[in-house]
């Protein structure tokens, strides 16, 4: 081969060729990482049973380059000086396991063994999940083999969808992106640039125990939520957030950190996203009307004007007026209707809407995080100095639950007005902060259907970043402001100039989210302090709690794959539980949560299981085989058995013949002989 040309690395299975020896190359016949299975009318029985139980193989690359060590014998890579055409390793693209390029290390049998996927294997994609009919038409749906195994082992396999942002974090999306094609199988990786998030929601909407990653910032994250919402996506798939933007704050308050460097190793990362607990996030809907009164007073005051000026309006057409007026009844509607994050109007809105400008303007003065951090911080001073929006409170009109706040919003002489959902604001801020109990004020959290109202004053926006909150207002269910003028205002960073409104918000409804389990940091070097940095910090999620009857007589023995749809599950409740918490510490709030409707019984048709319930393993139909032992509850993580955040009950009633023991020996010869 002749060395011509720029080379060309392949990111799939890092094959680096010059362009002058692409033709070479392809004669030799070497095929790239398998990453779907082609499905065609089977003309015998031998490809007939290919297709049932298909098997994925090892991909072998001869490597020149190694480091590592070997899977056999343990030894290093030796790294060789120059130009060495000697091939040192062989190693699996898939499971990325190196062997020495020796009889003794690389032996024969690993040609035709089963590949296990690496260390990633529950969050990788199988081949044979992708299946493609008629040479383009492609879908994700689990081979026959994978369908028939119990359900605790489907509970195991959490197959992770990856959109990536390639322009977030001054490009770096692009460099992680081609990380994540060789760790995972690239066709779960997806860029949001090239496609959008519709289309691989699509594909991969019937996967069970999905997951979605999200590499961006809280931008690319509410664009992939409402994505969800839209397509009707159910059930919600658990979504993690990479930091990749500017202020990150979902992903703060969900514990992903307020940035990824490109050196921090991603293989840790995915395995975060794969222990992280789900947890709900309220999404709240806006609504923008045009503020009628407020124009036609503004379109009086026009006419006056003119009226005063008989000169200057008989130079003019008499179609001038109207077109102000109109122009003025204009209320520029904000793409998003729904914020996660904040939704924000006055000074801290005019701050992100001088950083849009000036993006949009000279977008290469913006590539990285440090810099666009920096003119966040000078924007910042220079409005605490300025004061611009010092006569906010004069222009807005506030009603909260149907109280109404506009008297207190003038004697605060607030200067910015925030509607906050998550826990952090600003690139890391905690403005709610903690409040005392006798202050009248809950603690604050994403999923209580509350939002919190705080009002800046002009010296906040600096000192909130040191810790101090702002103006607590309220805790509501729904808010309506009114607006007399021009005022900037954000969602979820993205920042507007509206012109005078009325603006409704409302709660919407709840997505899931990913929260990373946190790790103890060893505060010195004592051996107790390193055995204690692997321990998680146990935090209170909530969980979705439904309960369904138990199945007698006919209906138990049929298979529910042959019914015409699943079982309806009736919710019961939420509880709040520690994330580690197991089975048995999960059945004591149940019983609690229980005991209050019992105790508590209202009109409202709710179906409350009575006192012999068992765990479900899924949402399927509740088989004997689904069911879990309440003697094994004590040995069973809740996280195991509710992986999207619901845990589902069967009620077997009194008279059910399982009320103290779930399995007997008869029982369990049935389900043997099944």
């Amino acid at each position: 081969m002749l060395k011509i040309g720029c080379k060309k690395k392949c990111a799939v299975c890092k094959i680096v060729v010059h362009s002058g020896c692409a033709d070479a190359f392809n004669r030799l016949e070497f095929h790239c990482r398998p990453t779907f299975r082609e499905v065609r009318d089977p003309d015998s029985a031998g490809c007939e049973q290919q297709q049932q139980q298909p098997v994925t193989r090892h991909h072998w690359v001869h490597r020149r380059r190694m480091s590592g060590k070997c899977k056999c014998c343990g030894k290093s890579f030796q790294q060789k000086l120059g130009n060495s055409k000697e091939v040192m390793a062989i190693e699996c693209s898939w499971c990325k396991a190196a062997y020495h390029n020796k009889i003794n290390c690389f032996q024969k049998r690993l040609l035709t063994e089963s590949c296990s996927l690496g260390p990633l294997a529950t969050l990788t994609l199988p081949p044979s999940w992708l299946v493609r009919r008629g040479g383009s038409e492609f879908s994700v749906e689990p081979p026959a083999g994978i369908a028939s195994d119990t359900a605790g082992q489907q509970q195991q396999q959490r197959p992770l969808l990856v959109l990536t942002n390639a322009k977030s974090g001054g490009n770096l999306g692009a460099r992680i992106g081609r990380k994540l094609l060789w760790l995972l199988n690239p066709r779960q990786v997806f860029d949001l640039a090239a496609c959008g998030p519709e289309f691989p929601l699509r594909l991969f909407a019937r996967v069970p125990n999905l997951r979605v990653l999200v590499c961006g910032g809280d931008g690319t994250a509410g664009w992939v939520l409402s994505a969800i919402d839209s397509l009707g996506v159910r059930p919600w798939p658990p979504v993690a957030v990479l930091p990749l933007g500017t202020g990150n704050d979902l992903a703060r308050s969900l514990n992903w950190g307020g940035g990824f460097a490109a050196d921090e190793p991603l293989t840790k990362m995915l395995c975060c996203v794969e222990d992280g607990w789900p947890t709900r996030l309220d999404r709240w809907s806006v609504t923008f009307k045009p503020n009628s009164l407020q124009l036609d007073e503004t379109a009086l005051q026009q006419q006056q004007q003119h009226e005063d000026q008989p000169e200057a309006i008989s130079e003019q057409p008499s179609t001038d007026i109207p077109q102000a007026v109109a122009d003025l009844r204009l209320t520029e509607q904000p793409f998003p209707d729904v914020f996660n994050n904040y939704f924000s109007l006055g000074a801290d809105a005019a701050v992100a809407l001088e950083f849009h400008e000036s993006r949009e303007a000279n977008p290469e003065r913006f590539n990285s995080r440090l810099r666009n951090m920096m003119f966040y911080a000078g924007e910042g001073s220079r409005s605490v100095l300025t004061r611009p929006w010092r006569e906010l409170s004069q222009a807005i009109q506030l009603e909260c639950d149907g109280v109404d706040y506009t008297e207190r919003i003038k004697e605060l002489k607030l200067t910015s007005l925030l509607f906050l959902n998550i826990t952090k604001y600003g690139a890391g801020a905690a403005p709610w902060g903690n409040p005392a109990g006798g202050q009248g004020f809950e603690p604050q959290r994403w999923d209580d259907g509350l939002v919190e109202v705080i009002g800046f004053c002009s010296s906040h926006l600096a000192t909130v970043q040191i810790g101090w909150p702002g103006h607590r207002i309220c805790q509501c269910r729904r808010a309506r402001i009114s607006t007399n003028r021009v005022i900037p205002i954000q969602i979820d960073g993205e920042p507007w100039r509206l012109q005078p409104s009325i603006i409704g918000i409302l709660w919407r409804n709840q997505a899931r989210v990913v929260m990373k389990p946190r790790r103890r940091g060893s505060s010195d070097g004592s051996p107790g302090s390193s055995q204690s940095s692997s321990q998680l910090i146990t935090e209170s999620v909530s969980v979705l709690v439904t309960v369904t009857a138990s199945a007698t007589g006919a209906d138990a023995s049929e298979d529910h794959r042959t019914r015409d749809g699943p079982v309806q599950f009736d919710p019961l409740g939420v509880i709040l539980i520690d994330t580690e918490a197991t089975l048995a510490d999960a059945r004591v709030s149940i019983d609690s949560l229980r005991q209050d409707l019992l105790e508590h019984a209202t009109d409202d048709s709710r179906v409350v299981p009575s006192a012999n319930w068992v765990f479900l393993y899924s949402c399927s139909y509740p088989k004997l085989s689904n069911r879990i032992d309440p003697f094994d509850e004590a040995l069973q993580q809740l996280r195991d058995v509710a992986p999207t955040g619901e845990v589902h009950l069967c009620d077997l009633g009194p008279d059910d013949r399982q009320r103290h023991r779930l399995f007997d020996c008869a029982e369990a010869e049935a389900i043997v002989f099944e």
